[in-house]
């Protein structure tokens, strides 16, 4: 299962029984490294590269398109060449005994999540589209999953849900509609299956004490924390509690009952606090996951990491082909882990603006249209607003609007008159006019009431790119992480 508009596809699952209510989950993941072999002028450039850059209607990939299309991709019918991680599990989702292995696989069905989902809502009419056996095999995924989730939850992983936005696209590239991924079942089903496998050939790859690349997420700074206290208690919001560690007092925040409004942005402001993810050749452990030895092993198509863990394991197995080289030291290792974070950094960027163009260009001929929207950031010069139908974030100056001195607040969460000590603080709603847009800065402004003559409003479809006010850390950094559909653990 991957989004409707997937363009190739580097996992699968399967599942049989076994004797005494136990099962067989196969995760199994495309086997780039039979095509892609060290030192060739493929693997060169896709070590450059690092990483697949996903952009809004189209893709930068990181293996030509025969490979990351076709010959690796895991679509149905077609026998593939696969590393599988194959998983016994009892009926409480527990991992009883495991094997990893080299395979030839033929997927037997392709689904988008929305399929997926309507499966396991129990749509007839779905239902009916693919055979008995997978939905069978769906349904019973989709159980284990969930017992994963908790048992991840309960060692103490953070849950953290911030919408994506998602602009989609027409066959021209030009804009459909910008959404906020919803986040389904079938979503969390893939996710947990493919945190297993990085985990457990993470487990195999500390065990051998060989060269590896690990997925590495360090605990938030003790100043990150502090800000969060201030930033929390500024808002009114539950606040950080308990005796048994940062990760169990966070999982406790994130699990406090607030009204949907209030959680958007309580959640937004933990992942504002927390460090970004990396690659490392030692492993630290992964923070938000609450686990050690956690690997990158399931996107080999589109992640350079995730090949070289696969040559590592066709070594343990002692494969024939893409075994690791022995001149892999230490600094070899770490300079691959340096360069994917890098590239993976930029991609993420890439991302994000290409979203902003669509989303600009969507609402490009909606000036003085009025809209909802919630604050979502806040530095000296004005605040970020998301609009609520429509997921784009614009920047609202409030001193142009308001005829005030504004200084923004020790937490750094509210904005202050000093004349008049009207507020503006995050996760205020606020109803606002779009008044400007330049696609070519990335810049959407913002007014409080209807653009009027001689404040330099209307759009801007070209042209140098002017200063625009920068977010701050904390609550005035957007943190949004990406994720594609599935997430970049």
């Amino acid at each position: 299962m991957d989004p409707a508009d997937a363009r190739d596809f580097d996992d699968a699952l399967s599942w049989r029984p076994l004797p005494g209510g136990a099962c067989e989950v196969g995760i199994h993941i495309a086997d780039v490294a039979w095509y892609v072999r060290p030192d060739s002028v493929l693997d060169a450039e896709a070590r450059e590269r690092a990483t697949s850059v996903y952009l809004s209607g189209g893709v930068v990939p990181m293996l030509p398109h025969a490979l990351s299309s076709d010959l690796c991709s895991l679509v149905p019918d077609q026998p593939r060449y696969a590393m599988s991680v194959l998983a016994e599990m009892d009926a409480r989702g527990g991992v009883t005994h495991y094997r990893i292995a080299e395979g030839l696989i033929q997927s037997r069905a392709r689904l988008s999540y929305e399929q997926g989902q309507a499966i396991l809502d129990g749509d007839a009419e779905a239902r009916r589209a693919v055979p008995e056996e997978i939905v069978r095999g769906l349904t019973e995924i989709a159980a284990l999953a969930a017992r994963l989730r908790d048992r991840r939850f309960k060692r103490g992983a953070l849950d953290i849900d911030v919408p994506e936005t998602k602009a989609l696209v027409d066959d021209e590239g030009g804009v459909i509609d910008v959404v906020r991924r919803p986040r389904l079942t079938t979503m969390t089903v893939i996710e947990e299956f493919m945190l297993l496998a990085n985990l457990l050939v993470g487990e195999e790859g500390e065990r051998r004490e060989g060269p590896f690349l690990y997925r590495v997420h360090e605990a938030p700074s003790l100043t990150k924390l502090a800000t969060l206290e201030q930033q929390l208690g500024a808002l009114g919001l539950p606040r950080l509690s308990g005796s048994d560690g940062v990760a169990r007092a966070l999982g406790h925040l994130l699990a406090t009952p607030v009204p949907p409004e209030r959680q958007r942005l309580l959640h937004t402001l933990v992942l504002r606090s927390l460090a970004r993810a990396q690659y490392r050749e030692t492993d630290v452990g992964h923070f938000g996951l609450a686990a050690r030895a956690y690997s990158h092993f399931t996107s080999p198509i589109r992640r350079y990491p995730d090949l070289y863990n696969h040559r590592q394991v066709k070594g343990w197995l002692d494969a024939k082909v893409g075994s690791p080289r022995a001149e892999d030291d230490d600094a070899t290792v770490a300079a691959i882990a340096l360069s994917s974070s890098g590239r993976e950094q930029r991609a993420q960027e890439a991302e994000r603006e290409s979203t902003r163009v669509k989303s600009l260009r969507f609402v490009e001929d909606r000036l003085g249209e009025e809209h909802a929207g919630m604050i979502t950031g806040v530095v000296p010069a004005g605040v970020f607003i998301e609009l609520e139908d429509i997921p784009v974030d614009g920047f609202l100056r409030v001193s142009s609007w308001v005829d005030d001195d504004f200084r923004i607040d020790e937490a750094g969460v509210r904005l202050v008159g000093r004349r008049t000590r009207r507020k503006f603080s995050l996760g205020d709603r606020l109803t606002v006019r779009l008044a400007r847009i330049d696609i070519a800065a990335r810049e959407l402004e913002l007014a409080l009431e209807a653009p009027r003559p001689g404040r330099g409003t209307g759009r801007v479809a070209a042209g140098p790119r002017r200063a625009s006010p920068r977010r701050q850390s904390g609550a005035g950094s957007k943190g949004r992480g990406k994720a594609k559909s599935k997430k970049r653990r």
